[in-house]
């Protein structure tokens, strides 16, 4: 070969050499790139990208709007997990955690498994490594099994990205539990079934540092939020927050009905996160949930919540009602029912971005995917002009020595009067609820009909029905309560009461206060439609219905919360379909598709230790669609104050009055109706009414679409026609821009 070949077959064996060098270096490149971050995007859906880690099963929402990561655990750029024990880390870093028992043995404690406990397990039998996260693409998005072999449990969770939101489903049929025998020391065998109680999906998802800025939201009353940077103003030392969805969901009679603090309307959380939100919402399987809200400080200073779905019923027994035993000392055991609850749980993590990542965003979210499935619709039939919303209170018994004396306070024929009255002065919509209209009154007997003759009777409430037929814009309501009673008549105590999971009933502590079985509550409510056939323009208002849900055990035909809440849902169908308008006390998610009025609402939180601001969650998902009323006027410390919160929440003015001076009522059970004399408070009724018409009528009907709290005691609220309120609470005036606001008043923006 001459001289000149050589030097060209030098030279191109030198690139071949060069280039290979570069191939191998860039291949071990990417590997360290793919070793470094172990995430591999499975779906898409607009901006919104899906990754999924195929070691761990957790999963991370890429925001591509404005790039933002979403992650589902806890890993090291995000909080320092070498500074925490090990069962923290594990948790951090759990996409998923059970809760499990042996059902099989009476009263067997619930313990807690975490998925990253079973990452590279190793099996103990065999000494080798065995895989525990199994993933199958699905359409846009995967389906991941999580194994825990060392009971023989497993969990299939589906992820997968839908019309701009993450949707986390977990069907029944792919929870799979564990059965086998064990021998313990004396040498016995014995039978052991595993059985998963709860699922706590994504326990982490969105977990926000305290030096971040941003707030968590939650339902507490008509909801709350909690601001990250003010975690130096709380103590170190911080206790999770709990609220059974619905109702109290183990609890007596007492709890379900009065439990109210500790429990949610609506199955939501969300965090803000800078100029990123999340609302998380259950969207199915939400019958029996609780929420966990964990503020900083609570070992790690990270905020974070998620919901517990529980699998099966669980259920508070009072041991001593079954022992027999007596003492002031009350033993509790929580059982779990044998059956697993056989329906799919899902939830859905709306992803919010820019004018949308707040509490108002959050609601519009919620709002949009209630009326997308149908439950929640416009039964606004007269907007553009609030509604006065009327509570008069007719009668009572109070208890003598011997004999109970009913106490009238307000007749049919008087309630003509009062409406008659309003009407001259110019309040042209009336939303009217009687109450304590039936025999004996107000009491929590089961006494639906008939009405008291000492308030005029069935021809008393007939002359009324005369009366609303020639006044279209006078709505009254016969208020009744349908799921508890008082004392042992109208009903079967063996018969028509809910037991619990052990057959005992769910009654109060003093034992005469039972919950009612929500079929027998059905057949109440229809036995109450067929007693309506004759008054046409009578409606009905549905008490402690919006805020109550419990399960039936009973041998004949049990029934779920779930089952309960469609046969509750139900009842308004039924008013419906008798041309009867709903108003309901409360305003659980599932009760809100028939309703025209919700009444006795909360306007705030229940101010927990780490509230910073009560906000109109529920008042906003509801704003435009249904009529609501808060704290009644008559009893309000300050009208001028209750006025200013009516318009900050969007609620109609309120007022308990009676036709007789309140000061027959002080010898009876509600004494609390302390200043409610019709004579005394028309003036006032018939200015706010006025007022708030005048200025803002215009904005019953529509929706609230953003409420912010722009400086101390200073709210600013939004309607979807560009009408802006600036309210002021403060005892001074207050400049917003060029827009100055005097004390305790609000200003109206057009």
């Amino acid at each position: 070969m001459n001289p000149s070949m050589k030097i060209i077959s030098y030279l191109l064996y030198s690139t071949v050499l060069i280039a290979m060098l570069g191939l191998f270096t860039f291949i071990f490149a990417s590997t360290a790139y793919a070793a470094a971050i172990p995430y591999r995007t499975i779906a898409r859906d607009g901006d919104l990208e899906l990754l999924f880690n195929d070691r761990t099963g957790a999963i991370q929402i890429m925001d591509h709007r404005n790039n933002h990561l979403w992650r589902s655990v806890v890993d090291d750029t995000l909080y320092d997990l070498d500074g925490v024990n090990r069962l923290w880390a594990t948790d951090m870093r759990s996409p998923l955690v059970i809760n499990h028992s042996n059902i099989l043995l009476r009263d067997a404690p619930i313990a807690l498994l975490r998925s990253y406990d079973f990452v590279d397990w190793v099996n103990p039998d065999t000494n080798q490594p065995e895989q525990t996260i199994f993933s199958t693409p699905m359409h846009n998005g995967v389906e991941v099994e999580y194994r825990f072999p060392s009971l023989g449990l497993s969990v299939t969770v589906l992820y997968w990205l839908e019309d701009g939101a993450l949707v986390v489903r977990i069907p029944v049929d792919r929870i799979i539990e564990a059965s086998y025998y064990v021998t313990d020391v004396r040498g016995r065998v014995n039978e052991v079934r595993q059985a998963v109680t709860a699922i706590t999906p994504l326990p982490w998802f969105g977990a926000a540092h305290r030096d971040d800025e941003g707030y968590i939201f939650y339902p507490d009353g008509s909801g709350a939020i909690t601001r990250f940077e003010n975690w130096q103003y709380r103590p170190q030392a911080m206790n999770t927050h709990r609220w059974h969805i619905f109702s109290d969901t183990t609890g007596s009679t007492h709890s379900i009905l009065y439990g109210i603090a500790n429990s949610a309307f609506m199955p939501v959380f969300g965090i803000r996160n800078n100029n990123n939100a999340f609302l998380a919402a259950i969207t199915e399987g939400y019958d029996k949930a609780v929420l966990s809200l964990h503020p900083a400080g609570q070992v790690v200073d990270l905020y974070r919540a998620n919901f517990a779905l529980n699998t099966r019923g669980t259920f508070e027994v009072n041991m001593n009602a079954i022992t027999g035993a007596t003492g002031r000392a009350t033993q509790m055991a929580i059982r779990v029912d044998n059956d697993m609850i056989p329906i799919d749980k899902e939830m859905r993590y709306f992803i919010l971005q820019g004018d949308d990542a707040n509490y108002s965003g959050m609601a519009r979210a919620y709002r949009d995917f209630l009326l997308s499935a149908g439950d929640l619709q416009n039964n606004i039939t007269a907007p553009g002009r609030f509604p006065l919303y009327l509570q008069i209170f007719m009668g009572i018994e109070e208890q003598g020595m011997l004999f109970n004396t009913f106490v009238p306070m307000t007749t049919f024929d008087q309630s003509v009067t009062m409406l008659t009255a309003l009407q001259n002065q110019g309040v042209q919509n009336i939303e009217t609820m009687l109450r304590g209209w039936q025999n004996r009154g107000y009491n929590w007997r089961l006494i639906t009909w008939p009405p008291a003759s000492q308030l005029g009777g069935r021809r008393g409430l007939t002359r009324l029905d005369n009366y609303l037929a020639g006044h279209p814009n006078v709505n009254v309501h016969l208020e009744n309560q349908f799921n508890f009673a008082h004392g042992t008549r109208g009903f079967s105590a063996r018969r028509d009461v809910a037991v619990n999971g052990v057959r005992i009933p769910l009654q109060s502590s003093f034992e005469d206060f039972f919950a009612l079985r929500p079929v027998f509550s059905a057949a109440l409510n229809r036995e109450f439609m067929h007693n309506l056939r004759n008054l046409p323009n009578m409606n009905v208002a549905y008490q402690a219905l919006g805020h109550v849900l419990f399960s039936d055990y009973n041998r004949n035909e049990t029934h779920s919360r779930g089952d309960a809440a469609q046969i509750f849902a139900g009842m308004t169908d039924d008013a419906v379909q008798n041309n009867r308008r709903v108003m309901i006390q409360g305003a659980n998610s599932f009760m809100l598709r028939n309703a025209n009025f919700l009444y006795n609402l909360p306007n705030s939180s229940r101010r927990i230790f780490i509230t910073d601001e009560c906000v109109p969650f529920v008042q906003m998902v509801t704003s435009g669609l249904m009529g609501h009323s808060a704290e009644m006027g008559n009893l309000a410390t300050n009208l001028q104050v209750a006025t200013l919160r009516w318009v900050e929440y969007g609620s109609v003015p309120a007022f308990e009055l009676t036709y007789r001076d309140s000061v027959n009522l002080q010898n009876t059970g509600y004494s609390n109706l302390f200043t409610s004399t019709f004579g005394n408070w028309i003036d006032d009724v018939v200015a706010v009414y006025a007022m708030l018409n005048e200025r803002i009528g215009h904005v019953f009907g529509q929706q609230m679409v953003s409420h912010e709290r722009i400086a101390a005691d200073v709210v600013r609220v939004a309607y979807e026609d560009g009408t802006v309120i600036f309210i002021n609470y403060n005892e001074h005036s207050v400049t917003v821009g060029d827009i100055v606001i005097p004390p305790l008043e609000f200003i109206v923006v057009r």
